[in-house]
């Protein structure tokens, strides 16, 4: 009913992995990983912010890092309540460092709006083009702090079937959280996450 004793290079390679692996929080993906591991949450993404306060965005905090949590609840736009930051928080606390202060943030929706002009075959439902563009913005991990790049749209709306041409795109933030580069992204704050509000959809047929 046993088992064998494991070998010296067992062994060996057990410590190294042991050695590897701390419960303190060294870098922004262990806060991340900490965060995602809050008992009893369900959580759709975390991203690390060191030295960011949401509540003073424009003053670096060397000694802090807030983490913006994405709950992965029903609906287009979950958010974090005060329990869920509250669990998060406790949780981060087991992991700090003691020179290091945390605080969980709701990732917080950022309203956009897409304009969009396409030369499709007469077989391109726009249903099937307004929920590709949709799925572009759903709120998930990587999307939390990344720009709306036009480019990366502009890729995946030329990969539909029967899409021929991609004649213009633009993306336009409908807040003053948000502002447009000079390649036509769309910045956002740190903690932010792009929600898709509007899309205006012009389709030709060849």
């Amino acid at each position: 009913g046993g088992r064998w004793a494991e070998s010296l290079p067992q062994g060996r390679a057990r410590l190294l992995a042991e050695l590897n692996e701390t419960s303190k929080c060294l870098s922004a993906a262990d806060y991340e990983r900490c965060a995602r591991q809050t008992p009893g949450l369900r959580m759709a993404g975390a991203k690390a912010l060191p030295g960011y306060d949401p509540e003073t965005p424009h003053q670096r905090r060397s000694a802090l890092v807030t983490v913006a949590v994405l709950p992965a609840g029903e609906g287009k736009r979950p958010m974090a309540d005060r329990r869920f930051l509250d669990a998060v928080d406790r949780q981060l606390e087991r992991c700090r460092p003691i020179c290091v202060q945390t605080k969980a943030a709701p990732a917080r929706y950022v309203p956009c709006s897409a304009a969009v002009r396409l030369t499709a075959a007469p077989g391109a439902a726009p249903e099937m083009i307004r929920r590709a563009v949709e799925d572009f913005f759903a709120p998930r991990q990587e999307r939390i702090g990344a720009p709306g790049r036009r480019g990366d749209l502009e890729a995946a709306l030329q990969q539909l079937p029967g899409v021929y041409q991609v004649e213009q795109l633009e993306l336009r933030g409908l807040d003053q959280s948000s502002y447009r580069n000079a390649v036509g992204d769309l910045q956002i704050p740190p903690d932010g996450i792009l929600a898709l509000e509007r899309i205006e959809l012009e389709l030709r047929r060849p």
